[in-house]
């Protein structure tokens, strides 16, 4: 009894050692991946794998980044192949997500009066002051006659409205998310386009 009592006890010792040094690598291994994607000027990381690892990994990258759980799935021995079916679908549908958030924050912050502009003649004044923190706009959409007209200086009249607009936003740093699917569909009575203010 005394030796099976030892080797439990020994046994338990090398699995909390196994533990702490798995904590260890995932922490180490955030810390590693925060430092290579702040230096791309990226701020999210997608993490694969069972909550409890997922959770030291974030613990490694440390404030600043964003971990996101993006599945349970372990790849760690799957062909290239598959991880990048894998992270290429969960990209897509985290921005299909995000749009949707995007657009429906707009919506709600122009229907309070507040930092939202809605609508292509609405956001280009905005534009044109200066004032658009971020613009979201569907780039398929087609527009008859010219809602908007020139928004700086060059002689832009020749670009469709969707380029104009993003022109304008990137020459005042504004953000600019181009919408689709059920996103798209929501900024649709909007003339597709829509923006978050500074003020």
């Amino acid at each position: 009894a005394r030796v099976q009592g030892a080797k439990a006890a020994g046994h338990d010792q090398y699995d909390q050692r196994l533990e702490a040094n798995r904590d260890h690598f995932l922490r180490e291994t955030g810390r590693l991946a925060a430092a290579q994607i702040k230096e791309r000027g990226v701020d999210d990381l997608l993490a694969f794998g069972d909550p409890p690892a997922v959770r030291e990994l974030s613990e490694g990258a440390g404030k600043g980044v964003s971990v996101c759980a993006a599945g349970e799935q372990n790849l760690i021995g799957a062909p290239l192949g598959e991880i990048q079916v894998q992270t290429t679908s969960t990209i897509e549908e985290l921005s299909r997500e995000r749009e949707l958030a995007l657009v429906s924050r707009v919506i709600d912050e122009a229907r309070g009066g507040t930092r939202g502009a809605l609508g292509a003649q609405e956001t280009s004044q905005a534009l044109a002051e200066g004032r658009v923190e971020h613009l979201l706009i569907d780039p398929e959409r087609e527009y008859s006659g010219d809602p908007i007209g020139s928004l700086n200086s060059d002689d832009d009249d020749e670009l469709p409205v969707p380029d104009r607009l993003v022109a304008a936003a990137l020459a005042t740093r504004a953000r600019v998310t181009p919408v689709e699917g059920e996103a798209a569909e929501r900024l649709a009575p909007s003339e597709g386009v829509g923006a978050l203010l500074r003020y």
